[in-house]
Parts: C-alpha cells; structure tokens; sequence
C-alpha cells in the first residue's frame, strides 16, 4: 500500500472527505497509476473525473432526449411509452435502427447516426452510470465516444459541450495522460 503525502491540514480534510465517496482503494488505484504518493496529484484525477462526468452525463441526457423526440415525432413510439415504459438508451437504439427507414425519411437533412458512435454513446453512459473513472486505463476509447457524442449532438448544444469538455481541470495541476481535450 501506497502511503498518501500531504502538504497541509486541507488536504487530509480532502482526502477524508473523498475516500467516504470514492474508498480508500481507489486512492491507491489512483496513486499507483499516476506513480505518486503525492495526495495533490491523486486528488486532482479524481476531482477532474468527477466533474468530467458531471459534464457528460448532462448532454448524454440531451442525446437521449433528442433520440426521444426523434422517435416520437416519427410517430414510432409515443409520449406515453416513454414515461410509462421507463425505456433506457438500449431500447431505444434499438428503435431507432428497426425504423431507420421512417426517421430517414422524417429527418433526411440530418445524418443517421451510425451503429458504432451510438454504441460508445451507451458504453460511455454505462461507464459513468457504473463508477468506472473515464480518463484512467479506457482514456483513448472514452475519448472516441465523447466525440461521438459531440458528433451526434444537435448543432445548438456542440460548442457548449465542446467548451465545457475543454474548460474543465484548467483549475487545476493535471498530468497531460488523464485530459480529455477537443481541438481548437
């Protein structure tokens, strides 16, 4: 086990404060990937995953939405089944390909959005949903599916999800092989 250095009485009031949210192991998960003792930088990983989760799980709400309306304008399902049904994202991409022919008629000067970005759109989710950290051993392939999901966001949410993705950590002495960053 990894002994956690701290420079002061805040950060071991931190560090008490998130091993009640995260667990001590995950600390040591951190700090052995990171290869540091040092609590600043574990902190830094965790409070960055945290926030980027914050982010993107707000527009894949937006996503899912859109995904809604989508099917409903098509007259494919209706209000009611979706909040009668409690319908998760993998019903509802399953409607959307079985009808694909009727939202491409519907929505023809949109582009389809293809198996596999959806697919990593409803991993991504899964992940968030189910405590695995974003930016840690799955960085590379959760960087593909954020841009998934910014590419199958509708154009008047895109910038904004661009901005925040990118805003996020600035605050704060990260190491350059946990940011998740967007191109200019």
């Amino acid at each position: 086990m990894i002994e956690i250095k701290f420079k002061n009485q805040n950060e071991i009031d931190s560090y008490n404060k998130y091993k009640e949210l995260k667990g001590i192991e995950y600390h040591q998960y951190i700090a052995k990937y990171l290869n540091t003792d040092e609590y600043s930088k574990i902190a830094a990983v965790i409070q960055y995953d945290l926030r980027l989760k914050y982010i993107l799980y707000r527009y894949i709400c937006f996503f899912e939405e859109y995904i809604r309306a989508v099917l409903m304008n098509c007259e494919i399902k209706d209000v009611e089944f979706f909040l009668k049904e409690n319908v998760n994202m993998s019903e509802a991409q399953n409607l959307y390909y079985k009808h694909i022919n009727k939202i491409q008629t519907k929505y023809g000067d949109r582009p389809l959005i293809p198996r596999n970005e959806f697919d990593g759109i409803r991993e991504l989710r899964n992940q968030i949903s189910h405590f695995k950290p974003i930016i840690l051993d799955n960085i590379l392939e959760n960087q593909i599916s954020i841009n998934f999901l910014y590419n199958n966001l509708t154009k008047n949410y895109q910038s904004n999800f661009k901005n925040e993705i990118n805003m996020a950590g600035n605050e704060i002495d990260l190491v350059d092989q946990v940011k998740i960053k967007f191109d200019k």
